[in-house]
């Protein structure tokens, strides 16, 4: 696919062999130089897919001085900014490794700004609000002449960090004769989102890892005139534009953001059942490592003093955790001291967990957006995965609606002595809110009373 030789070592050392789908379709199309926008699945090598091209570009580019940046990455969790730097870490001899450098928030910003006049690196990984600060406030980063700006998540960014991303575009490149390269990336980067995306990421094509080329006729078009040096490249809206994509070829989209791999359940359980029927669900299906999320803040704490009562390992993931206990805390997970982990949407956003087995929803997520983001969490790089939402009889119908949407199917399951079991029929949610018959549900408790009395 045209790396170098340095980069196809770096690969060899970390086992990778042949890429990926999306790696495939994406690494020539961003080694030309080439502004896209990247979709595939959670979990499909979406990361390497923009890093190995972009580092390529960035080392074989014409000498700079040394106080211009090369490469910007954007990402919305320190998390996810942590996993890309060490990925692209891992690229590079050790030797050169200072050369990539993080900014996120919640890390002291004196000791990033030494590290960046120390370093001089050419490629920065940041949260939005830290890399801005270090733009506009602190002055060390010069980006007037960066020729690549690449946005991960960038859904997220756009619901979350809209101001702070608009102004970066417009910072980045700024002082360049031509137009920078641009490069975002979701999982959930359907024609309606590319419309939205146009103003940071002009006429690009849509490369999808779930095709066996570049998509066409999906192409960004900006409403308005857009920001940085990209504003010489500005088109107006066609009367294809991504706003007028029909309802249907939006679900499309979005069922090519699901990793194929995943078995989707749901069981209706009563609420005041449902942190017991989420431990034992977690012990039918076997699961040593399982990510449970919970719609609100304050069900994290709760859930987690419910799970410990019973003897289970788990750690919970939230947004008052320092950046260093939130890294310990994903380490821990990873390396198995915890079971299971609790978190929120904002919290899990862009968390890899090699080897999570599973993913359990309490409660139906907002939208289909957020399913397959959490969903994503598992069944990862081909692995198999299941995906449990434990639901009110009320949710239900919304459950069943996201399925239409992603072209899934969201299977009724039941427990039954330790079992966990897919019904042929569908539920009735004029049972007594829960997932086995009144007169099953009674035998089982019986049983796990037996079974802790022994």
């Amino acid at each position: 696919m045209g790396l170098s030789s340095s980069l196809r070592a770096a690969l060899k050392d970390l086992n990778i062999i042949s890429p990926s789908a999306v790696q495939s379709a994406a690494i020539p199309t961003i080694l030309s130089g080439s502004s896209c926008g990247l979709q595939s699945f959670t979990g499909s090598g979406k990361t390497l897919a923009y890093l190995l091209p972009a580092m390529q570009r960035i080392t074989q580019m014409p000498s700079m001085p040394k106080q211009w940046l090369k490469g910007i990455i954007v990402a919305p969790s320190h998390e996810l900014c942590i996993q890309i730097m060490r990925q692209a870490k891992s690229l590079l001899p050790p030797e050169e490794r200072e050369s990539v450098q993080q900014l996120i928030g919640g890390a002291n910003p004196k000791r990033q700004h030494q590290d960046l006049k120390k370093n001089r690196p050419a490629i920065v990984v940041g949260t939005p609000g830290r890399l801005l600060d270090m733009m506009l406030n602190r002055g060390p980063l010069k980006v007037g002449r960066c020729p690549v700006l690449i946005l991960d998540e960038a859904d997220q960014l756009l619901e979350s960090y809209k101001e702070e991303v608009d102004r970066i575009c417009q910072e980045v490149g700024s002082g360049l004769e031509t137009p920078r390269q641009t490069v975002v990336v979701s999982a959930s980067l359907t024609p309606i989102l590319m419309g939205k995306l146009s103003l940071w990421c002009p006429s690009a094509k849509l490369i999808s890892g779930n095709q066996s080329s570049t998509s066409s006729g999906n192409v960004l078009h900006p409403s308005r005139e857009a920001t940085g040096s990209n504003c010489k490249s500005a088109q107006t809206h066609s009367s294809s534009s991504a706003s007028e994509v029909s309802n249907s070829e939006e679900s499309t989209a979005l069922s090519q953001t699901l990793p194929p791999n995943l078995q989707h359940y749901y069981l209706i359980v009563p609420s005041e059942h449902k942190t017991d029927r989420l431990r034992r669900c977690i012990h039918a299906l076997g699961a040593q490592r399982a990510l449970v999320f919970v719609n609100l803040q304050r069900h994290v704490m709760e859930t987690l003093y419910k799970l410990t009562a019973r003897n289970l390992e788990v750690t919970v993931l939230h947004g008052k955790l320092s950046k260093l206990e939130r890294g310990n805390i994903i380490d821990a997970f990873r390396r198995g001291t915890f079971r299971v982990m609790i978190v929120t949407d904002m919290a899990a956003r862009g968390l890899d967990v090699p080897g999570c087995q599973a993913v359990i929803n309490m409660g139906v997520p907002a939208d289909e957006i957020k399913y397959t983001h959490r969903s994503g969490r598992t069944g990862r790089m081909g692995a198999p995965g299941t995906v449990v939402s434990l639901i009110a009889g009320h949710e239900l119908p919304h459950l069943q609606r996201y399925a239409r949407r992603l072209g899934i199917q969201i299977k009724p399951a039941a427990m039954a002595f330790g079992d966990f079991l897919q019904m042929s029929e569908p539920q009735d949610s004029d049972l007594p809110q829960d997932d086995l018959p009144q007169d099953d549900y009674e035998a089982e408790m019986v049983s796990d009373t037996d079974s802790a009395a022994t």
